[in-house]
């Protein structure tokens, strides 16, 4: 309800790879792999720079493919109608536009993310990766942005310098600022003002978070 003129499209290789799984359900041998072909074709190998001659050869290929299932292969009529008649918008080119034909653009960048930035972590708090996008994620991105459109090398080699001295100050005033936080909490420990059991349970949370990033270092 909130993008109303978005449209959602399915990955090629994703709905290739979900048919490649149904040969079950046809009688003949040659039924399915014909079957195969047309998905194949009507969702990947249609020629997408000509309006006409897409709709034109898709119509034929999506006639074809019904005909052939509406007449010999009951069964898999069944599993077409129920899984791609009625959602034909969403995988076949014709209706894709513009758009890319699969995800394995994006699903790089997100191993990207979770590998080099997130360092694997299948868990994370929300907050922890919002921060880490708005402190780390987008700046790096803006860097290789920047370095990508500069011809001069020796201005790349500017860029990068910078940006990692600007890293390391930055965790060197990160640093300063963990051992202000806990200077902190010693001299309430040790004042008494406050009950341990209020603490203790942070603390080891605390303690428990930095012991399993060395384990991943």
């Amino acid at each position: 309800d909130g993008f109303p003129l978005a449209q959602l499209s399915w990955c090629a290789v994703h709905v290739l790879r979900a048919c490649a799984k149904v040969g079950s359900y046809f009688d003949n041998p040659q039924n399915f792999e014909n079957f195969y072909l047309a998905m194949d074709f009507l969702t990947l190998r249609a020629d997408a720079t000509n309006a006409e001659k897409l709709a034109e050869e898709s119509d034929e290929t999506y006639e074809f493919l019904t005909t052939m299932l509406e007449e010999e292969e009951p069964r898999a009529l069944k599993y077409f109608d129920k899984q791609w008649r009625r959602t034909k918008e969403h995988w076949m080119m014709l209706y894709r536009g513009e758009g890319d034909s699969t995800n394995n653009i994006a699903e790089s960048h997100f191993h990207q993310l979770k590998q080099t930035f997130f360092l694997g972590k299948k868990n994370e708090r929300i907050d922890d990766i919002v921060i880490t996008l708005i402190t780390v994620v987008i700046p790096n991105a803006i860097i290789k942005v920047q370095v990508a459109n500069v011809l001069n090398e020796e201005r790349a080699v500017r860029i990068l310098t910078r940006a990692g001295n600007q890293i390391v100050e930055q965790r060197a005033s990160k640093h300063d600022e963990c051992l202000k936080l806990i200077q902190h909490i010693l001299e309430i420990v040790e004042s008494r003002r406050i009950e341990p059991n209020v603490l203790i349970p942070s603390l080891k949370a605390i303690l428990n978070l930095a012991q399993r990033s060395l384990k991943e270092e």
